[in-house]
């Protein structure tokens, strides 16, 4: 008989630890929480007299949109990049370029946003404007989640 409670103590036990690990387990995979906002809890879209632009190629959806377009000041873009299968760590500086009419690519001064990791990242990109104004804004974004280009433009 005594041999049977020890039976069952055991079998409770592993029921127990097998119970915990899969609550752990279940943890580990879910999707964190983020503490980044969307363009819209930003503030920013309202503002813009351009159209954002989606682009959901790949496990990575991008969304940009013009902010500003001054001239002879900085261009402004919002850009939300969210996933729920990869950690978006890539550098943005290094991902996203404008280029002009000419062909020449522009880099961006500044991004003020979230930093890398996690599967929402949102924030503003800075570029200086490009000497000659051009007809057309063309934004470009690399190498994001396997995704080589994508290209997001707009009619000034």
């Amino acid at each position: 008989m005594t041999k049977w409670y020890v039976l069952g103590g055991i079998g409770v036990l592993l029921i127990l630890i097998g119970y915990i690990l899969y609550q752990e387990q279940k943890a580990n995979n879910q999707v964190p929480e983020s503490n980044s906002q969307t363009v819209e809890e930003m503030g920013l879209a309202q503002n813009s007299e351009y159209t954002e632009q989606k682009d959901n190629t790949g496990p990575v959806s991008v969304t940009v949109q013009p902010l500003t377009l001054i001239d002879s000041g900085d261009w402004t873009f919002a850009l939300t990049l969210q996933t729920h299968s990869v950690d978006l760590t890539m550098d943005i500086v290094e991902s996203v370029v404008l280029i002009d009419s000419a062909g020449n690519e522009i880099k961006p001064t500044s991004w003020d946003g979230d930093p890398p990791g996690g599967h929402h990242r949102t924030g503003v990109i800075t570029f200086t404007s490009p000497e000659l104004s051009p007809d057309t804004v063309l934004m470009q974004v690399r190498n994001v989640a396997d995704v080589p280009l994508r290209e997001f433009s707009w009619q000034l």
